[in-house]
């Protein structure tokens, strides 16, 4: 908001019943809350990669702080060095012929200012 405080800002609010209620507090006049279902993979894509990620770990002893972190760290690592792995395990719909149309059209504006 301190970058451009005429924006309005959007928030993904997933209902996860672990997350704090939105009317807990009060939000500024430039924040709207987009509710999802509580879980709906097909709208909130980063639940799928939270199955990955619970696969590696859930019902597993670790000695520290640490181990678990570093497990963690080698199930996302992949994801981070590659878009074409995230964009593999995500559902073929319209958030992600979205983005792409988004990507497609920054590019040709892009093109555009350089010519």
């Amino acid at each position: 908001m301190a970058t451009n405080p005429d924006a309005i800002h959007v928030i993904i609010w997933d209902q996860a019943g672990f997350h704090q209620k939105a009317f807990v507090h009060q939000l500024p006049q430039s924040v709207r809350l987009l509710p999802l279902p509580p879980y709906c993979p097909e709208l909130n894509p980063i639940e799928n990669l939270w199955d990955i990620v619970k696969r590696e770990v859930a019902n597993t002893v670790f000695g520290s702080l640490e181990q678990i972190e570093a497990k963690i760290e080698s199930v996302l690592s992949p994801f981070w060095q590659s878009v074409e792995r995230v964009f593999a395990f995500l559902p073929d719909n319209w958030l992600t012929q979205g983005v792409s149309t988004f990507l497609d059209q920054l590019q040709e504006k892009k093109k555009l200012i350089l010519n």
